[in-house]
């Protein structure tokens, strides 16, 4: 078993990093790219004659700032996402049994969606959106070895 303690700062890095490169190629170039492109298009537009061009052009520039900005917006209007965390890990070849304050939590790696490798952490994805992530310096050998027989993508 092995004691992991994930600070804020931590976690905010871990999503920023997850939100803009923990996806499909296709979805990390949009949310890099897709902010300021929408907002150049809504400025081409906004500077148009039109009643439509203004319209679509004032449109486009909110949603892209938006779109820019969503992480950060998210991070503020979310802190419980991101408190520090605390938790014990043990892990077999078919589960995962993580405990925080009193509270023991079992999952067998077959639920997972995933199990990703990243430089200084594994990120392991529920169903339901939630990633956990593991930093290497905190696991034990047997531990990694166990993520490793799991990887997924």
């Amino acid at each position: 078993m092995s004691h992991h303690t994930v600070t804020r700062v931590e976690r905010i890095k871990l999503f920023l990093w997850d939100y803009y490169f923990g996806n499909s190629a296709w979805t990390n170039s949009v949310r890099i790219i897709g902010g300021p492109l929408v907002i150049g298009s809504g400025m081409r537009l906004y500077s148009g004659s039109t009643r439509f061009a203004l319209g679509y052009g004032g449109f486009c520039l909110i949603y892209g700032t938006y779109y820019l900005l969503k992480p950060a917006i998210i991070i503020l209007t979310r802190p419980v996402l991101f408190q520090t965390t605390e938790f014990d890990l043990h892990m077999d070849a078919e589960s995962l049994t993580m405990q925080e304050s009193g509270v023991k939590v079992t999952v067998r790696f077959d639920s997972f969606k995933s199990v990703r490798r990243q430089s200084k952490y594994y990120a392991v994805k529920l169903p339901e959106k939630m990633t956990i992530h593991f930093k290497k310096s905190h696991l034990t050998e047997q531990e990694k070895d166990i993520l490793n027989q799991h990887l997924t993508a």
